[in-house]
């Protein structure tokens, strides 16, 4: 063995180190057990010495594992031994974004917006799953091939490393990330959503194309901050005004002015080709000056960074609600979503700022601390007595004039603003995955306040999607709003629900706990919550039935099965091959089941199989047990059959062993098999 050689743990040799950061080296390294070729990223001595760092390393684990995207590194393991933490995840031979500029100098539009778009949409994917890169910048996307590399390539890495350094890098540089990709709400109000990492994003689209990033140049790190906070980013010469008129909305300087990273992607591919036809620009000079902000902007934005917002994230809004399904979606060509696509030809001059122009756009949303209170006119002090004494001749003559009329009046009680509903509660049957759900109604601001409860049993977690289909009027949907997490509208041609209203509700539970969910219903008028709430119920049974494939899996998931043939010992011991494979709605009772010597490790149609690993682990073995996958896996069997983990090995023969597999609440029964000697 190489004198560099050593040993990660018990399972993983590393060969070689491939890089270092500020927070740890990357190493290349082999799996023991299957001998496949991976990466290590060993965090640096220093972090291993700090308690909470370590719990929040193991913390990530389940979060990290989840992530599963073909622009995203796949992570395999996360080790946590003595002085030692590293992240063991896919090895990927291209080398970095960041390299592959460096020998380019520039990219051209056709070559650089693919690989940005890839970027987004691994970010988009991490977003939905509640997860935030914070430290988007080419150094941290791997390419799986350093020869013209295109959007499959791009590999999306080091999620969780700004995470789990949070509190200890604030100690170090007092600033989390790499400055010259900062977003500016980071360095004005220590704030950070997903609006953060789409600037990022934007700044290493601009790198791409110009070949330095729009703030660098002379000066300490605060002295780039503050070219973040205050100046215009320079509009790169000779740049398509489309393309950079979407690279400037990715640079808004206020979080709630820039566009998730799903639309900004889909903005991105939708430029024509003459927009992204033009050879790769020359590397652009730092700018003599800088363009300040306008200073209505200024003054916007320094109000707006001093209000104090419960969530500490005020780029919230871009992980809102989507509208309804039955909402016609905007085009990404219209202005207002990517300003300049219809908005601009080719007379605008290339030599102009764009962000100086001054362009039709949505109004900012105003926080609390930017609407002034209204101040009163001065008025004379004879004027409200003399209009007050007024008021109540009028009123009083109005009254009087009103019951001569209307005899009853004075005794009549006034209608309400809405019905008056008695609270209703109701819980959903009782799911085999052991997901438990309960719906609670009430009537509050003139519609519906839905408080949705989802519980994991005590025997594992659960993570997916549930849907949800509300009772509708007719064709129209009522409004729902939801706080704190973000709703997904279902469609026939995508997901193949012909039931109006239906949307998916992302769910992460650990074993045994809840969530609940509060919903606003707008637009519903039944005769009681009780009924909307069996409506409810029905109509969510029904959506449930159209869905085909492993969706919505904690819901509809029956049961588990194993499937496993006749083992004949041709030795001192012989694996015995099975299969566990899910059970769904229908009339035989379950899918389409592969044999047992069928398939491979990660198939959909398979859970899990007697080789498994747990790097292998499946999307839906996943979201069986939150994250945890083969370990909430139990596995019993007779007792010819050693079984260590999910590997069984058969011993004695037997004419009647069985197989049990239990995952989390669902369990597979005995499976029997014969065990035989193979012939003399």
């Amino acid at each position: 063995m190489p004198a560099e050689t050593r040993h990660l743990g018990s399972r993983y040799e590393l060969i070689k180190p491939l890089g270092s950061g500020v927070m740890g080296e990357v190493w290349a390294a082999r799996d023991l057990e299957t001998g496949t070729l991976l990466a290590a990223k060993l965090l640096h001595p220093q972090w291993a010495q700090n308690p909470e760092i370590v719990a929040r390393f193991v913390q990530e684990r389940s979060v990290l594992l989840a992530l599963r995207h073909p622009a995203i590194v796949r992570v395999v393991d996360l080790v946590a031994e003595g002085s030692v933490l590293a992240i063991v995840m896919e090895y990927v031979p291209g080398g970095t974004l960041a390299e592959f500029l460096h020998r380019w100098g520039t990219l051209t539009p056709s070559v650089a917006v693919p690989l940005a778009c890839a970027v987004l949409d691994g970010l988009a994917y991490a977003h939905a799953h509640g997860v935030l890169h914070r430290d988007v910048k080419p150094d941290n996307v791997l390419l799986t091939s350093s020869d013209n590399p295109g959007s499959a390539d791009v590999r999306l890495g080091d999620f969780g490393i700004a995470r789990l350094s949070d509190d200890a890098t604030v100690q170090v540089t007092g600033l989390l990330g790499t400055p010259a990709y900062m977003p500016p709400e980071l360095f004005s109000a220590g704030s950070f959503s997903a609006a953060s990492d789409v600037y990022a994003c934007g700044v290493l689209l601009y790198e791409l194309l110009a070949g330095r990033t729009p703030f660098a140049g002379d000066g300490t790190a605060l002295t780039v901050g503050l070219r973040h906070v205050t100046m215009i980013a320079p509009r790169p010469e000779g740049l398509d005004p489309r393309l950079w008129q979407i690279i400037a909305d990715m640079l808004a300087k206020d979080p709630h002015d820039r566009l998730p990273a799903d639309r900004v992607a889909q903005a991105l591919r939708g430029l024509p080709d003459d927009a992204l036809a033009g050879p790769a620009l020359p590397m652009q000079p730092q700018p003599l000056s800088w363009q300040t902000l306008p200073t209505a902007e200024q003054d916007i934005f320094g109000q707006a960074i001093h209000v104090q917002v419960a969530s500490g994230d005020i780029g919230a809004t871009m992980l809102a609600t989507p509208p309804p399904a039955t909402h016609t979606p905007v085009p990404a060509a219209q202005p207002g979503t990517a300003r300049a696509l219809a908005a601009l030809d080719a007379a605008v001059d290339d030599q102009q700022t764009m962000l100086a122009t001054p362009v039709a756009r949505p109004a900012r949303p105003q926080l609390a601390s930017q609407v002034a209170a209204p101040v009163p006119a001065q008025r004379p002090r004879w004027l409200l007595p003399v209009v007050s004494a007024a008021v109540v001749v009028v009123v009083v003559a109005v009254v009087l004039l009103v019951t001569m009329v209307h005899p009853g009046f004075g005794s009549r009680a006034a209608a309400p603003a809405h019905p008056a509903w008695t609270p209703a509660h109701a819980e959903a049957p009782d799911y085999p995955t052991g997901l438990d759900e309960s719906f609670d109604a009430t009537g509050a601001n003139g519609g519906i306040g839905l408080t949705v409860t989802l519980r994991a049993p005590r025997s594992t977690g659960l993570s997916g999607d549930v849907l949800i289909a509300f009772p509708s009027t007719g064709a129209t949907c009522p409004g729902v709003t939801a706080t704190g997490v973000t709703l997904t509208g279902l469609t026939a041609s995508h997901d193949g629900v012909t039931t109006p209203c239906s949307y998916g509700l992302p769910v992460t539970l650990t074993a045994g706990q809840s969530q609940a969910v509060q919903l606003q219903i707008t637009g519903a008028n039944p005769s009681s919550l009780d009924t909307w709430l069996s409506d409810l119920q029905s109509t969510t049974a029904t959506a449930l039935g159209q869905i085909t494939g492993d969706a919505f899996a904690l819901q509809r998931i029956q049961g588990i099965q194993v499937q496993v043939g006749a083992v004949q010992l041709t030795g001192a011991t012989t694996p015995v091959l099975y299969s566990v494979v899910p059970t769904w709605p229908g009339a035989a009772g379950s899918s389409p089941s592969p044999s047992a010597d069928s398939g491979t490790a990660g198939s959909s149609d398979i859970l899990l199989r007697n080789d498994t690993l747990d790097y292998q682990a499946t999307d839906l073995l996943l979201s069986l047990t939150d994250g945890a996958g083969l370990s909430d896996v139990t596995v019993r069997a007779c007792p010819q059959v050693l079984v260590t983990g999910n590997h069984t090995v058969a011993q004695q023969p037997t004419p009647t062993c069985f197989l049990q597999v239990t995952i989390g609440e669902l369990d597979s029964g005995q499976t029997t098999f014969p065990i035989t000697m193979q012939p003399s």
